[in-house]
């Protein structure tokens, strides 16, 4: 009996143990991804919060010059560097307070995207809050993947709405990480706004993103108390479920973790069924062994009546004597069948016990083990021979203590175990073998003394946890150090090179042309370009270097106690060498280059943060070097940069108080030797430089994006004085590329020609290849439509570009202007004589004017008056000159 009471309780405690087991696992899982959720997201959240107050703090006075801030090439550098922080995060953006994308990570130019009708745009336009916004999951307008963003709202000075600061997380993404934690059969994990809101959900669930899930009291009370585990019956799918939900911090999102309750008894009831099916067969069994038993003694009464009633006669008691001796005979038989039954019973049940995944011991009131499975003698390692008959508990304790099993355990096991096992003893506990298993332990007591005890294997469930560990600190895709780990690795780094004297070199590496790789052969090829890159990497560090992936196609390289800056110069050349060896691919040869910036510890910086930047800064020069090169950080770097910033600072504030002025250089018609119209030019006196050339700070407006506001304001000052001009003379003025990529610029020139009074025919607007690069469908026919107004358009810089013909055919030009460079050697060089005929002729055939530039001598004009050129500019017929003396100079000519 005490072995069916064993079998009852060890039945019961597994299936106690299955379902804490599961609630256990469930909510440590649910606890680990939102821990690491809450830090990915706080992340995100961060990097846009102070994005979003460097731009508010440099914010220009004006909603156009904020918006032209916003759309600068300097905020496109800025949002690259904050993603480089964020692995987790798919781009980074900035939009107007119309909702337009102003600026994005992805490419600069933005391509022209509006989200005024996203739910982050509504609720950060319509309330001033500081807190960041987590938008649903919608299908992103570029990628048509599903997206789901973080918004920060960003304020002009006036504290009203200028726009916001977006990071956008991939959904699939998210998944992802969810799924690499191997989540179990019947198991999911959700990401949910406190609204109710599914955001991403693995296994992924397609109808499923941005519905409700269903009303739960529960789910309401965890929420309140940052988490709780519950059995839900309220599922859509009619389950029970354990669900774990575990609040992101302040976030108004959670982590939802759940198991089926039939998912969490699988292996239990398979065992149950096994377990009861033998007990009730012993239990059979015996119900008949014991009706045989009581049958007999029932023939034995029966007997005993007959011999009373028969006590005269001597022949009936030797018969009844000689009937009782054969019922006892009998008896016995049946007797010793019973007993042999019971053992066949025991067999049986113990049998039965063998097929349990778990350990089990009993001990009895005793302290001897009464009842065992070979399972845990597997388990524990436990000779057979100490286990014969009924050993004591503590002897078993003994042997285990003699192997050292211990030794990895608490204070509190070893105390127990010092006392026998029965005194102040854990209800359970875990505890790891010698040979590296982890064992959980559970004791329950019996009412008449002793134990029943359990072992489990959970080995796998803490494998899996520290796979989850490791996620958090690896890239998923590579396996490589991820970013957190590359800051860590390198504020120690830095910690022990100034202890020990020792030199650091920080590398930041970007893959020269995987964008097109990516976009043209799909994402599955660039992730095993990633992939073998990684590993290539890998191949060429030292094992105490630490090489990692801060997202997309950026790498890290973090090179310790060696000679700086020769062994990172070495490494570079070498890394950019191999990589330069084609990568195959199903039969494709895919190529790519490197761009490395290096940091070296000190000269390059002290700590981490410093040598973070300046590393960067070096990784842009290599860029702008012409790419697939390294750039070593230095002083006159940091003075560029700085003597950049602080170019950017006076020029806004020139802007802010209008301190520039046009000049005006005069354009003549060579037959006729008139004037026929003015190019305007932008100029600019430093307060403390003096007069600043329009090639130093163009090119900073145009990246910054003041040139928006600036050539604006040009453009109507402009056009008011040539409203003062004789009829027949033109007004050129040039535009930047980021003037017609704004996509207004068509409303924005009717607007000045109504205030200004000019005539749309007299207006000439200059553009250079550089507009036309992107070859956008917006750019052509924002082109057209200003062509329609009766403006002209002007190709400037002819000759000097890219595929200069192929423009000509495809954009609607009324004129083109001759770049200086052939007019100067006009005189000299043959070949600039060929290509000015070359330039004539071929304008002539299309119809178009032409203008050349430079011309400084009267040799010069000679020789176009010669090629038949048209239209002349230069210094030789006018230099640029203010308002005033334009007017005088093309007085005489009009009188």
């Amino acid at each position: 009996m005490a072995m069916l009471f064993a079998v009852g309780l060890a039945v019961l405690d597994m299936r106690t143990s299955r379902l804490d087991d599961a609630r256990r696992s469930t909510s440590d899982l649910g606890r680990v991804l939102a821990e690491q959720s809450t830090r990915s997201f706080h992340a995100v959240d961060l990097v846009l919060q102070d994005t979003a107050d460097r731009l508010q703090s440099t914010a220009p006075g004006s909603a156009e010059a904020f918006g032209a801030r916003m759309a600068s090439e300097d905020v496109h550098i800025l949002l690259r560097e904050r993603l480089r922080s964020l692995p987790q995060a798919e781009a980074i953006s900035v939009v107007d307070r119309q909702g337009r994308v102003m600026n994005h990570t992805r490419s600069w130019p933005a391509r022209p995207v509006v989200v005024s009708d996203r739910d982050y745009f509504e609720n950060l336009r319509d309330n001033d809050s500081d807190a960041a916004f987590f938008s649903t999951s919608v299908r992103n307008r570029v990628s048509g993947l599903w997206t789901m963003y973080v918004g920060r709202r960003m304020n002009d000075a006036a504290g009203q709405f200028a726009g916001l600061a977006t990071g956008a997380l991939s959904v699939s993404y998210i998944e992802d990480f969810f799924g690499a934690v191997a989540v179990r059969p019947g198991g999911s994990v959700t990401l949910i706004r406190t609204t109710g809101q599914v955001l991403a959900s693995y296994p992924h669930d397609e109808a499923g993103i941005g519905a409700p899930i269903p009303a739960d009291a529960a789910w309401d009370d965890a929420l309140q108390q940052g988490s709780g585990t519950y059995l839900s019956a309220s599922e859509p799918d009619g389950l029970r479920r354990i669900v774990s939900v575990h609040r992101l911090g302040d976030m108004p999102l959670a982590v939802r973790v759940s198991l089926t309750e039939h998912a969490a008894l699988t292996g239990w009831r398979q065992q149950a069924f096994g377990i009861m099916a033998g007990a009730m067969f012993a239990a059979v069994c015996l119900a008949v062994l014991l009706r045989l038993v009581v049958r007999q003694f029932d023939t034995l009464r029966l007997s005993r009546a007959d011999l009373s009633q028969r006590n005269g006669e001597l022949e009936q008691v030797r018969l009844r004597l000689e009937s009782q001796a054969i019922d006892l005979a009998q008896t016995a038989d049946a007797l010793g069948a019973s007993e042999r039954r019971e053992a066949e019973n025991a067999d049986t049940l113990q049998t039965t016990l063998e097929n349990i995944d778990q350990g089990l011991m009993m001990v009895d009131s005793e302290h001897r083990v009464a009842v065992y499975n070979q399972r845990v003698l597997e388990m524990l390692e436990l000779p057979s021979d100490l286990m014969k008959g009924r050993p004591r508990f503590d002897d078993v304790l003994a042997h285990q203590w003699q192997k050292n099993e211990f030794s990895t355990a608490n204070q509190g096991v070893v105390g127990f175990v010092r006392s026998g096992g029965l005194v102040d003893e854990p209800h359970v506990y875990e505890r790891t073998r010698p040979n590296g298993r982890v064992i959980e332990i559970r004791s329950r007591p019996l009412n008449g003394g002793g134990l029943v005890r359990t072992y489990t294997d959970v080995t796998e469930r803490k494998a899996a946890d520290a796979r989850i560990r490791f996620i958090a600190h690896h890239d998923g895709l590579t396996m490589l150090a991820n970013r957190v780990v590359l800051q860590d690795h390198l504020d120690q780094a830095v910690a022990a090179c100034a202890a020990s004297g020792h030199g650091l070199a920080l590398l930041y590496i970007d893959l020269d042309r995987f964008k097109p790789i990516n976009d043209t052969h799909g994402h599955a090829v660039g992730d095993q370009l990633l992939i073998e890159v990684a590993s290539r990497m890998r191949g060429m560090v030292r094992e105490e270097d630490l090489v990692a992936r801060m997202g997309g196609d950026e790498f890290a390289i973090v090179q310790t106690a060696v000679g700086q800056p020769g062994s990172a110069a070495s490494l570079a050349q070498r890394l950019i060498e191999r990589m330069a060896e084609p990568f195959l691919f199903n039969g494709m040869r895919l190529t790519i280059g490197l761009s490395i910036g290096i940091g070296v510890y000190p000269t390059s910086g002290t700590v981490a943060a410093e040598l973070r930047r300046n590393a960067d800064i070096a990784l842009y020069r290599a860029k702008e070097s012409g790419r697939n090169t390294f750039q070593f950080f230095d002083a006159e770097m940091d003075r560029r940069q700085q003597a950049r910033f602080q170019m950017e600072q006076d020029l806004r504030d020139a802007v802010a108080v209008n301190a520039f002025h046009l000049m005006y250089q005069p354009i003549w018609d060579v037959a006729a030797d008139a004037v026929v119209g003015f190019e305007t030019l932008l100029r600019w006196n430093h307060p403390i430089r003096g007069p600043v050339g329009p090639e130093e700070f163009v090119a900073l407006a145009e990246a910054n994006g003041l040139i928006v506001p600036l050539g604006s304001w040009v453009m109507e000052t402009a056009c008011a004085e040539a409203s003062t001009w004789p009829e027949h003379l033109h007004l050129a003025v040039n535009l930047s590329p980021l003037q017609i990529r704004q996509g207004n610029l068509t409303d924005e020139v009717v607007g000045i020609l109504k205030r200004t009074g000019l005539a749309a025919g007299r207006l000439e607007l200059e553009v250079t290849e550089g507009v036309l690069l992107e070859d956008s469908g917006q750019v052509l026919q924002t082109m057209y439509s200003l062509q329609a107004l009766g403006v002209s358009i002007t190709l400037d810089d002819f000759g000097t570009g890219h595929a200069s013909l192929s423009y000509l055919r495809r954009f609607p030009f009324d004129k083109i202007k001759i770049d200086k460079s052939f007019i100067r050697n006009l005189q000299e060089d043959p070949q600039s004589v060929a290509i000015v005929e070359a330039v004539l002729l071929l304008s002539r055939r299309l119809g178009l004017n032409v203008v050349a530039e430079g011309v400084e001598t009267s040799a010069q004009l000679d020789r176009l008056r010669e090629l038949r050129c048209p239209l002349v500019q230069g210094f030789f017929k006018g230099r640029p000159m203010l308002a005033e003396a334009a007017r005088a100079f093309f007085r005489p000519a009009a009188v």
